[in-house]
């Protein structure tokens, strides 16, 4: 019988998850690839988009699948990374738990403007009868980014010792934002005679409104996006490495934000209508902020990598799709 490897360099005896892992780390097109598939796959399966002309109504939903894919498997690298190292060190959780703060508003902010008709007439109303800009792949995209990002600090329970405390800076400042959102809410919901209701309408106008309340959710969105990359990056810069932060998840989330951007611009330009974007500022910042940190992040990956002489462009440190042993892993900071 042949004892030719499975894969290069890899024996029949090895374990199956090291055997997947170094398939998927060598073979790169399979995490840039999959969202690619799906988006054709899923965007040619439903109905094409009625608002645009041919062929663009088919396009745009494909582009926006495949950006909802890319950015839905950019979660999965780091979460197999934290499984097979059993370790989050090198993972800031100042950075995963501004990211669930950011993905839970993102969340209300698209289930709302998708599904409740009031909140998007409302919308109608002061975009001058514009619907929102919000697609069943946002909604899909926001709901699957939260989940997985609970998954995440959940590992992070699991592996206690190999955390890194969160800021009292961070807690602080994640407490007294969802105060406020809650507070706002709580005044729509429980004080109707301060405002119009909007569960049955609005009028022109109004500021205290369930519709502003998702404007504040978005802003939310915007202001963590901004910031909560910056947490890794001074980790990464601290620890001189990238291990422990996945490399993988920052090319998918570079080709998201960039398919992001290419279906707001197509869709408004084909439109002539651009209130989509200054009614829905979110999505489309969310996509520059994304790609600008990536370019950071695979900077450092890149100088950090080459300063110490142990990785390669996709080597352990950045990809950690194989395990890493304790000797290997920097020390918490």
């Amino acid at each position: 019988m042949s004892t030719k490897p499975l894969l290069p360099g890899v024996e029949r005896d090895v374990p199956l998850t090291t055997r997947l892992s170094y398939a998927l780390k060598h073979q790169w097109a399979v995490w840039l690839g999959v969202p690619v598939a799906m988006g054709l796959i899923v965007g040619l399966s439903l109905p094409s988009n009625p608002e645009l002309p041919a062929p663009l109504n088919i396009v745009s939903p494909i582009i926006g699948w495949t950006y909802f894919a890319a950015w839905s498997v950019s979660f999965y690298p780091q979460v197999w990374l934290n499984y097979t190292r059993k370790s989050v060190s090198g993972l800031s959780l100042d950075f995963q738990i501004l990211n669930l703060l950011g993905f839970v508003c993102y969340a209300v902010y698209n289930v709302s403007l998708y599904w409740n008709a009031a909140i998007r007439e409302a919308y109608r109303l002061v975009h001058g009868g514009n619907s929102p800009a919000v697609h069943a792949n946002d909604v899909f995209f926001a709901l699957h980014a939260a989940v997985l990002t609970m998954v995440t600090l959940a590992q992070s329970l699991a592996y206690p010792s190999s955390r890194t405390p969160p800021s009292r800076l961070c807690v602080a400042a994640v407490v007294a934002t969802s105060g406020a959102v809650l507070a706002y809410a709580a005044a729509l919901y429980w004080a109707p005679g301060l405002h119009p209701s909007c569960l049955n309408g609005c009028t022109e106008g109004t500021w205290f409104t369930w519709l502003n309340l998702l404007y504040l959710v978005s802003l939310v969105k915007l202001a963590v996006s901004l910031v909560k990359y910056i947490p890794q990056v001074i980790l990464n810069h601290r620890l001189r490495s990238t291990r422990g932060w996945n490399v993988w998840n920052v090319l998918l989330d570079f080709e998201g934000g960039a398919l992001s951007l290419a279906q707001m611009i197509i869709d408004n330009s084909v439109c002539g209508d651009w209130s989509a974007i200054t009614g829905n500022p979110v999505k489309f910042a969310l996509g520059f902020v994304s790609m600008f940190f990536d370019v950071i992040f695979v900077g450092q990956h890149v100088a950090f990598g080459k300063r110490r002489g142990v990785q390669d462009a996709e080597g352990e440190e950045g990809s950690g799709l194989l395990p890493v042993s304790d000797e290997e892993q920097p020390a918490n900071v």
